[in-house]
């Protein structure tokens, strides 16, 4: 008798195709626009006259590529965040891209209609043209709430919290453009367009999120708590743990436009790698040497009694973290990591920890720890702590057989 199936695996794949396809769609959605202006008839010296008769045409062109512009700007800087993507995430692309498609259309009606067109027909093209803006501002619905709960398809997965923020944006898009459709219906398609006008700049600024700048802020409807975190964030159940807590000070690395995922990647390997570690030493299922490579070279600054560079694994274990755990009857761990921070292949982490010594009495101190990564091993590390305490503990209590 054949075992229960196994569940299957969601497949994701890289973001490169994706991206590929739909700067495509929107590059070949802005350039159609232009074939919604006319080319007028040239004779009987009118050309001027007939190009300035035109302008609604001009006014519906210059709306719309900024419009659709500022959407492709959007994308961008969802994309950017974005590490890889599954069956779910390629369909709601899909239908962002489908609705940005849509925008040549109700353009042409409407400058017609500005140009050429009655009262009635002026009002239902700004109607069809809320439509179409509302339903472009629908297709983002599902991504921002779609997104926070698969962190995994982020490059740096502390971002999901601040998706979750996000979920509104759309939807004052969606109520926006509806009103003003609505508007420009019942009272003047005049205002209409310049509800529209208003509605772009909105999505413009708030391009890189609610809270990517002061101009942002001024849309934001109320200031956005920065949540941040990392994997360590919340709180593990176990009593050994319960105090320890990460803050993720990842906002302060000023990363250059253009900055590659992989590094980005490399920037939250590494860090969870320590994480990981500081995890399992609190709980007591490993210990810090789970992360230290072989050749490792580790430098103890101030003036303890270990303050040196120790060359290599061995030596640091032997002349400093053995001798270390024997002088305590109840093991020394870290109780609370205060912050981590990473940068390429360097990773800071500021820590307290304690235990009781072979004397009975407590013993704390923090830590400043700045390591460098390769393979995901610790290669060279600078450490600072407090020297006074660390010498009363060497000085006054014997190692343990």
């Amino acid at each position: 008798m054949s075992g229960p199936a196994e569940p299957r695996r969601r497949r994701t794949a890289s973001t490169t195709r994706v991206e590929a396809f739909s700067d495509a769609v929107f590059a070949i959605t802005i350039t159609l626009l232009v074939l919604e202006i006319g080319r007028p008839e040239i004779g009987d010296g009118e050309l001027a006259s007939t190009l300035l008769h035109q302008w609604p045409e001009f006014l519906a062109f210059a709306v719309s590529f900024v419009y659709v512009g500022v959407i492709w700007l959007n994308h961008h800087a969802l994309f950017a965040s974005i590490r890889q993507v599954d069956i779910v995430l390629n369909w709601i692309n899909l239908g962002i891209l489908g609705t940005a498609a849509l925008v040549p259309f109700p353009t042409g009606v409407l400058a017609s209609a500005l140009s050429e067109g009655s009262r009635a027909d002026q009002q239902a093209a700004v109607v069809l043209y809320g439509i179409v803006a509302a339903l472009m501002s629908a297709a983002w619905l599902p991504v921002f709430p779609y997104l926070h709960r698969h962190p995994d398809l982020l490059v740096d997965p502390t971002d999901a919290q601040p998706f979750r923020a996000q979920r509104s944006r759309p939807w004052v898009g969606v109520i926006s453009f509806g009103i003003a459709g609505l508007v420009g219906y019942l009272i003047s398609p005049w205002i209409a367009i310049v509800l529209f006008v208003w509605m772009i700049a909105y999505h413009a600024a708030t391009s890189e999120g609610l809270h990517a700048n002061q101009i942002a802020r001024l849309f934001a409807w109320g200031r956005l708590r920065q949540t941040g975190g990392s994997a360590m964030t919340t709180e593990p159940k176990e009593a050994a743990v319960q105090n320890a807590r990460t803050h993720d000070t990842s906002v302060l690395v000023e990363r250059p436009l253009g900055a590659g995922k992989e590094k980005i990647m490399d920037e939250r390997t590494n860090r969870e790698r320590a994480e990981k570690a500081f995890r399992d030493w609190s709980a007591g299922t490993g210990y810090i040497t789970d992360l230290l490579a072989d050749d490792l070279r580790w430098t103890i600054v101030g003036r303890s009694r270990a303050s040196k560079t120790y060359e290599g694994k061995e030596a640091f274990v032997g002349e400093v973290l053995e001798p270390f755990g024997a002088r305590f009857s109840e093991r020394f761990r870290p109780v609370t990591v205060r912050s981590i921070y990473a940068d390429g292949d360097t990773v800071v982490v500021l820590w307290d920890g304690e235990g009781t010594r072979l004397d009975g009495k407590p013993y704390e101190n923090t830590y400043a720890w700045f390591m460098r990564f390769r393979d995901g091993l610790v290669v060279e590390a600078t450490a600072f702590y407090d020297s006074v305490a660390f010498n009363e503990l060497w000085d006054e209590v014997t190692p343990a057989d």
